[in-house]
């Protein structure tokens, strides 16, 4: 056999197929390239919505974030004004002699306006009251500012956390409010409100007390307090929300007596 009959080892067996093997890879390098450029358009795409995220999420804590010194942005509220006309003073029937009166029962927001208490940072406004029996009004204390503690004696006090954030002790126990929620200090306690928010706290309270008009229940009360308070027999004693019994507490002071508004 002559050397001229021998193919050399490395051509190929098939040069047909050898040349359609080479368009296809060029083919799919020219996709792979076109695939590449959507990438990296659709990476700058995606870095330019991260960047408009990035400042939306700047400007809405601007509005979310606790307030600071300085100029303030006017809160949105779409119903502003409507009750620009309301009055406050309405006719109304008196409870003891079912006489008709003029009595207060409604308060807008542009009527509250808080006064500093006597030597203290914090201020109230007693908005409206029904003699002895219930009162209502706005209390605020500043950042870092403290209502300092006080005993209720005869009082029971609810409180609704308008804005800012508080940390209520009553008694023994510490708890931290927030805006939206709601706290009660039982008569015959002690408690203090500390502001621990960047804004003046604002809340709402209402303050209640039982009154005794009958000389005999106040006679029988008075009695009661003097023998101080009883244990009860089968541990902690419940309190309820409907007490058909008659109140052990009443004015033990000519301080207690004075009205609601000035106690609080």
């Amino acid at each position: 056999m002559s050397s001229a009959s021998l193919e050399p080892l490395s051509a190929s067996p098939f040069p047909q197929e050898s040349s359609v093997s080479g368009e296809g890879l060029q083919l799919s390098d020219q996709k792979l390239r076109v695939v590449d450029t959507r990438i990296a358009a659709l990476e700058r795409e995606l870095e330019e919505l991260k960047a408009q995220r990035s400042v939306i999420d700047g400007q809405r804590e601007k509005h979310t974030q606790p307030s600071t010194p300085g100029p303030k942005m006017a809160a949105i509220n779409p119903e502003q004004g409507w009750d620009d006309n309301t009055p406050s003073d309405v006719t109304v029937l008196d409870y003891r002699n079912g006489q008709e009166v003029k009595q207060c029962v409604a308060w807008t927001a542009k009527m509250v306006n808080p006064q500093l208490v006597d030597n203290q940072s914090w201020s109230f406004h007693r908005i409206c009251e029904n003699d002895d029996f219930i009162a209502a009004g706005q209390l605020v204390i500043p950042p870092n500012g403290l209502k300092p503690r006080k005993a209720t004696k005869d009082n029971t006090y609810i409180f609704f956390v308008i804005e800012g954030a508080v940390n209520l002790k009553v008694h023994k126990s510490s708890l931290i409010l927030a805006p939206g929620s709601m706290f009660m200090v039982p008569r015959g306690n002690t408690y203090s409100i500390e502001n621990i928010s960047q804004r003046n706290a604002r809340l709402l309270f209402t303050q209640a007390r039982k009154t005794m008009e009958d000389a005999d229940e106040c006679i029988i009360a008075q009695q009661n307090v003097r023998k101080g308070p009883q244990k009860p027999s089968g541990g902690v004693q419940l309190g309820t929300s409907r007490g058909h019994g008659r109140s052990p507490l009443v004015p033990d002071s000519a301080g207690d007596l004075l009205p609601l508004a000035t106690r609080v």
